[in-house]
């Protein structure tokens, strides 16, 4: 498997973040009381895009100055994710979105900047282990293309989820050992030419609309 240019993972990340914009919008009155994944309404369900993308910026600050240490352990993620979300209980659904739209926008503009540098490949830690800036961009995409599927109760389909299932691919895989590293990509270049989008819904525990 070739990693994807940047610019292909870049735009990953901004369709989904799009996506989420596109699908919120639709959205009224008492539709944001409703639960849209786990037991989050979509006004939590914002607030928890805030606080991720938050986070993000928090860690590509660290990875940039040269820190890819864990910024706190994965099995401390969902206590981490519901604080995040109470915190930021003075923001309405609506409100939160139009945060998290002009903050992931930002951090789009930080991963092109570092798209052109050696900052693309740069460790970069997150609450999973550590891959790299270009890594995390893949990943992150798939955080907002499944997040733009919970608000549109399961219609949102990437319009490239091959290039979606190769960009996070590779961000899960880019810091592993060499040989390990062929392997894994072998088997992701397989699933990506097969049903991509409905194996990322499987292995996020999303397997019909809600």
């Amino acid at each position: 498997m070739t990693p994807l240019d940047p610019a292909q993972v870049i735009a990953q990340f901004d369709e989904g973040v799009a996506a989420i914009a596109d699908h919120a919008s639709q959205r009224e009155g008492r539709a944001w009381h409703k639960t849209v994944v786990g037991e989050w309404s979509a006004h939590e369900l914002a607030r928890h895009l805030v606080a991720v993308t938050d986070w993000y910026h928090e860690w590509l600050d660290a990875a940039l100055a040269g820190d890819s240490a864990q910024p706190f352990p994965a099995k401390q993620l969902d206590d981490r994710n519901e604080l995040a979300v109470l915190d930021l209980g003075n923001l309405d659904g609506p409100e939160a979105i139009v945060r998290f739209v002009s903050r992931a926008g930002d951090y789009a503009d930080r991963l092109r900047t570092a798209a052109g540098s050696n900052e693309w490949s740069a460790a970069y830690g997150f609450a999973n282990g550590v891959t790299t800036v270009g890594g995390h961009a893949g990943i992150a995409a798939a955080e907002w293309h499944l997040h733009a599927w919970d608000l549109s109760r399961g219609a949102w389909l990437p319009t490239k989820p091959t290039d979606l299932y190769l960009a996070v691919g590779d961000g899960m895989t880019v810091t592993q050992p060499k040989w390990k590293q062929m392997i894994t990509r072998r088997v992701v270049k397989r699933i990506a030419g097969g049903e991509p989008w409905l194996d990322l819904l499987e292995r996020s525990g999303r397997t019909s609309p809600l």
